[in-house]
């Protein structure tokens, strides 16, 4: 990738999410990580496992990045929020679709003793430029 790579982005919905917590619901978020680095969180959708989010987000990826990290989380008012799954793109993932990608995404699991449900849509397109390289990224939806 250029030296110039714009990650352009949207993240639309979640369907069918696990409930997390005792109410039978869950409070879901996604979090977007570049490495290890936190770059956009979505606000929180209180008791619903059907969330629209409806966020777009531009960000500037360094040069030497190795991955990107969707994380959709369920917050919690005590104690710490729960993983309820993540799916990671390499680098290498990312600039090896040509075409892009658009496609179902299953959520893997973050702790082993952790079962997983849901999985999310994912659009990515590669855009190139004479001068600098851009990501367009969107998060259709999540179920």
């Amino acid at each position: 990738m250029a030296k110039n790579t714009s990650l352009y982005f949207r993240i639309v919905e979640g369907r069918s999410l696990p409930a997390k917590d005792v109410s039978g619901t869950s409070d879901p978020y996604c979090i977007v990580k570049v490495d290890n680095e936190v770059v956009a969180r979505t606000a929180t959708v209180w008791k619903n496992l059907n969330p629209f989010w409806g966020e777009e987000y531009t960000l500037h990826l360094p040069m030497g990045f190795h991955s990107l990290l969707f994380l959709v989380m369920d917050e919690d008012t005590i104690g710490h929020d729960d993983v309820i799954g993540k799916i990671t793109l390499s680098k290498e993932a990312i600039g090896s679709q040509v075409k892009g990608l658009d496609s179902w995404m299953n959520l893997t699991r973050v702790d082993p003793d952790e079962e997983v449900q849901g999985e999310i849509h994912l659009s990515l397109e590669l855009l190139k430029d004479t001068k600098k390289s851009s990501l367009r990224c969107q998060v259709i939806e999540a179920r």
